[in-house]
């Protein structure tokens, strides 16, 4: 875990927008004036980094997961990135997914072959949700029974990767009141086994408000 991170987490409180993918258009991250956290597919390794570092590492009002089209070195290296996988303030973020057009990619050019956490990675992070227990959970993709046949976001031919494998076994030992997730390009909030997801679309945003207490409402609630 990235305890700056940890400690940012902690000190949310007011209005936190996330935003869903935006694939290296810097141009259209979020800039409301409160904190922002971007939820993968953010792009790094696919802008210059003198273009990273003025709109991403500068900026103290920002953080970011991995997503697949994401750099691992070159996240793991800036002052924002949330880390792989974290908790703080009754929050768990997991970094990571699969690419379905991995054979379209080139190998560290446009795509890295850890793009999902290894095995041991995983289980570290799953233990550490289940002892969090968390109210919020945040993730690139989600997990595998929202795509499968009879799911809310049913996908022809769905094969579950493993980070949507893991994401389920999380969902399965601990229902959190929401789960905000991007990674599939379409605007969806429905209820699902308890929970309220809200996929966040390419450049889409959602804000929630925080309390002191860790508790935070949805717009219009």
């Amino acid at each position: 875990m990235n305890d700056n991170a940890c400690r940012w987490m902690e000190s949310l409180a007011g209005s936190v927008t996330f935003q869903g993918d935006v694939h290296g258009n810097l141009r259209r991250l979020a800039k409301p004036g409160h904190p922002v956290i971007q939820v993968g597919d953010l792009g790094a390794g696919f802008v210059s980094p003198t273009a990273f570092r003025e709109k991403v590492t500068k900026r103290e009002d920002f953080r970011f997961i991995r997503g697949n089209h994401d750099d691992p070195a070159i996240c793991r290296r800036d002052p924002r990135y949330l880390g792989d996988w974290g908790t703080a303030r009754g929050i768990f973020w997991v970094s990571g997914a699969f690419s379905i057009d991995r054979g379209w990619r080139i190998e560290g050019r446009d795509w890295w072959p850890e793009e999902e956490l290894s095995a041991a990675q995983m289980q570290a992070a799953f233990d550490a949700y289940a002892e969090a227990r968390p109210r919020l959970m945040i993730s690139h993709d989600g997990p595998a029974s929202l795509f499968a046949g009879g799911g809310p976001m049913a996908l022809l031919f769905f094969t579950p990767s493993s980070t949507a494998t893991l994401l389920q076994a999380m969902l399965d030992h601990h229902r959190p009141e929401a789960w905000i997730f991007g990674h599939h390009h379409v605007s969806r909030d429905f209820f699902f086994k308890g929970t309220r997801f809200r996929c966040l679309a390419e450049f889409g945003a959602l804000t929630l408000e925080f309390r002191k207490d860790g508790s935070f409402s949805w717009p219009n609630d």
